[in-house]
């Protein structure tokens, strides 16, 4: 197979990615919020301590960029039960955002 073009984009170049992964937090709080009272700003702080804790801990491996792994951490955190289906779809309610805007 010959390719003519490659067309790439690195994060915030071309396309603004970063305001992607802001709104899709959002959506993700808008989700749980439904069911626990906890405030943006708290969801926020404790979202972006797990991500960085995850990122310096898989530093190179897959299992920092997987948002179900953070988000068990994240009920962890504010004292929620397990729920799986609940992870689910903060899961897919997150990535639903990034990929589709």
């Amino acid at each position: 197979m010959n390719y003519k073009i490659l067309f790439t984009d690195l994060d915030d170049t071309v396309f603004d990615s970063s305001s992607l992964y802001k709104q899709a937090i959002e959506m993700s709080w808008e989700h749980l919020r439904k069911f626990y009272n906890i405030s943006l700003e708290d969801f926020q702080r404790v979202f972006l301590e797990i991500r960085t804790s995850l990122k310096t801990e898989y530093v190179h491996k897959t299992i920092s960029h997987h948002r179900v792994v953070l988000f068990e951490k994240l009920l962890e955190y504010f004292k929620i039960p397990f729920n799986a289906g609940l992870l689910l779809e903060m899961d897919r309610t997150y990535w639903f955002c990034v990929n589709t805007y």
